[in-house]
């Protein structure tokens, strides 16, 4: 292939379709058709969702493409994506931002070679025409923002980040990791779970997190709590939610000076200031449970030992529903390997297996690992990048009428599930040491969320949902 083909290319020498990078034949380019081109209507910012069938007459394992928009008027790019892993049938949604009319070109380079030019025209409502658009041209956009796994490393720096922007979120506390944190740190300990009452919502995540072995707390009734006479002590996953909210409870009132009451599960849930009504989110389970709506519960034969119990949660969701809404997630930001509650689970496992696990010693049954140290910084760390987060949610609010289109449980809500530890601040130099005070992975949270704010999402909370 020539050199030169790469000359009008806006990705040169980068294209994964570079000779230097990639080594597929130009004998056999994609059919490209478009199948939906829909504008969403906002006062300040629009945008159109671009749907794509790619048609590859020879399959290839593993094939890719360049994407480029721009637009035909001013020549100013919209839009550049490199999409890997293309397959037979593949569909592609792409979202482009306009403030004005513009017409567009959606440019696709395979091999460095143009193979379609799709003129797409679209432009910005004009605000009088907002409310008179019709309804499935309308994007509702409700971002519920859903924090798991706290109090933990990276829980302050989010707090901090959600009060500078004004912006509320729920969170999904573990009753065990709230005493952790209080053993290790009263004060810091009291001042977020007085910063989540006074300003977010909370969410009860269980006390024990199933100590990471969820097969085993679904399937056989819930998470060791003791052994005698070398049987297991189980404590069911219904009572340690309970835990869990009496720790919560406690904790809440701890932090503002009232005195807590002790009553054994007690019949309230935990509720922040404002908070509507409780709600909960099982571990290792997308499992959704709102009353009088809708449940999406993956069911499972506990008797039979060739099934999966990871997300069997039938029994528990129809005694805990009648306090809490259930939630799942929509969409994860993932995070990368290693994994932390694989340290966690594999000293429990240790312990366990040694006979020395003490299960009344919350060390023991929550080590902690210090993920802010050089050993463990570049654990947990965000796997997707916000432009793919940004277009996901986007993708997820709109419920297009496209077959296989990727939907939210509710058109225009997006519950986004994500964990503290995540955007802890700290990141390793070229001195091979800890930059405590570098916020890269922070600073992608706060670029989300201003986005959103500018496309004039709206912030909520699951309560709220």
């Amino acid at each position: 292939m020539k050199n030169d083909v790469w000359k009008n290319s806006p990705f040169g020498e980068e294209s994964i379709f570079h000779p230097k990078h990639n080594n597929i034949s130009n004998k056999s380019l994609p059919k490209i058709t478009l199948l939906d081109s829909r504008q969403s209507f906002l006062p300040i910012n629009e945008t159109v969702l671009i749907t794509l069938e790619i048609d590859w007459s020879i399959k290839y394992e593993n094939s890719s493409f360049d994407i480029y928009i721009k637009s035909n008027t001013n020549q100013v790019e919209l839009s550049t994506n490199t999409f890997n892993d293309v397959k037979q049938g593949w569909r592609l949604k792409t979202y482009v931002e306009a403030k004005k009319e513009i017409q567009a070109v959606l440019i696709i380079y395979v091999n460095g070679v143009i193979t379609n030019n799709i003129s797409i025209t679209f432009s910005r409502a004009a605000n009088d025409d907002i409310n008179a658009a019709k309804d499935k041209n309308t994007v509702r956009r409700e971002i519920y923002l859903t924090f798991d796994d706290g109090l933990e490393s990276g829980t302050e720096e989010i707090l901090e980040l959600l009060k500078e922007l004004n912006v509320r979120a729920t969170f999904f506390l573990i009753g065990k990791r709230i005493e952790s944190m209080y053993n290790r740190d009263p004060d810091k300990c009291l001042s977020l779970m007085k910063d989540i009452f006074e300003n977010h919502c909370v969410g009860n995540h269980s006390y024990s997190h199933a100590n990471e072995w969820y097969t085993s707390y679904y399937r056989n009734g819930g998470v060791v709590y003791d052994e005698k006479n070398g049987k297991e002590l189980r404590r069911s996953v219904v009572d340690d939610f309970h835990l869990s909210k009496d720790i919560i409870l406690h904790y809440f009132e701890k932090a503002n000076g009232i005195p807590f009451p002790k009553k054994e599960f007690s019949e309230k849930v935990p509720l922040s200031k404002n908070q509507k009504n409780g709600v909960l989110r099982f571990p290792g389970s997308n499992t959704w449970f709102l009353k009088n709506r809708f449940i999406n519960i993956k069911k499972t034969n506990r008797g039979n030992h060739w099934s999966l119990g990871e997300k069997d949660t039938k029994e528990e969701a129809a005694v805990l529903g009648y306090f809490y809404n259930i939630f799942g997630w929509d969409i994860e930001w993932k995070m990368s390997l290693p994994l932390s509650s694989e340290l966690q689970a594999n000293a429990i496992k240790e312990r366990h297996n040694n006979k020395t696990l003490i299960y009344s010693d919350i060390n023991h049954t929550d080590p902690n690992f210090d993920l802010y140290s050089k050993e463990y910084i570049h654990y947990d760390r965000p796997v997707q990048t916000v432009k793919q987060m940004k277009d996901e949610i986007l993708d997820f609010a709109f419920h297009s009428e496209v077959p296989f289109d990727s939907k939210s449980k509710s058109s225009g809500k997006v519950v986004l599930l994500m964990h503290d530890r995540m955007f802890r601040n700290g990141k390793i130099t070229k001195n091979n040491t800890v930059n405590i005070e570098d916020t890269t992975e922070l600073d992608k949270l706060r670029e989300l969320i201003e986005y959103l704010k500018k496309i004039n999402a709206k912030f909520k909370t699951v309560d709220e949902y």
